[in-house]
């Protein structure tokens, strides 16, 4: 029997990231971002992204425009993997959480719902647990204000 076709690559934007763009208003852009800076100020990251598939939402951080949308797609790389792994395994992607390093920096993701995550990427010498710790505070608060409109 021949394997089912793959499936096509996802595009860039999806609807979902157009949607959110759409429906969040300037206060609640301002109060996400102003979030996602306390973030940044707190573990001194070179960039918090919050992203919706493979898109850049909004950001915070030191890193140029091109960088945090190269952060962008690999953080909606890494949550698209995570799901097909919970598929081959037979199970459904219930939560995402990932930290990854590469050299001197640390990359931490975690959902906030659905396909939009939350990330910070941060220079050695900050704990793995109090920038979870952190992450997790400025997920629940954008949470708060995106769950209304999703």
């Amino acid at each position: 029997a021949e394997p089912p076709p793959a499936a096509p690559a996802p595009a860039v934007t999806s609807p979902h990231l157009d949607d959110l763009r759409r429906n969040l208003s300037d206060t609640d852009m301002k109060r996400i971002v102003r979030a996602m800076n306390g973030l940044a100020q707190d573990v001194n990251a070179e960039a918090v992204i919050l992203t919706c598939g493979s898109g850049l939402l909004a950001q915070a951080g030191r890193l140029a425009q091109q960088e945090m949308s190269g952060l962008a797609q690999v953080v909606g790389e890494n949550w698209q993997l995570s799901g097909r792994v919970a598929q081959i395994l037979g199970l459904e992607q219930s939560h995402f959480e990932q930290s990854v390093e590469g050299g001197e920096h640390l990359l931490y993701s975690r959902a906030i719902v659905d396909d939009v995550i939350l990330s910070a990427a941060v220079r050695g010498g900050v704990p793995l647990g109090m920038l979870r710790h952190r992450a997790k505070a400025t997920a629940e608060s954008i949470h708060a204000i995106i769950a209304e409109i999703i």
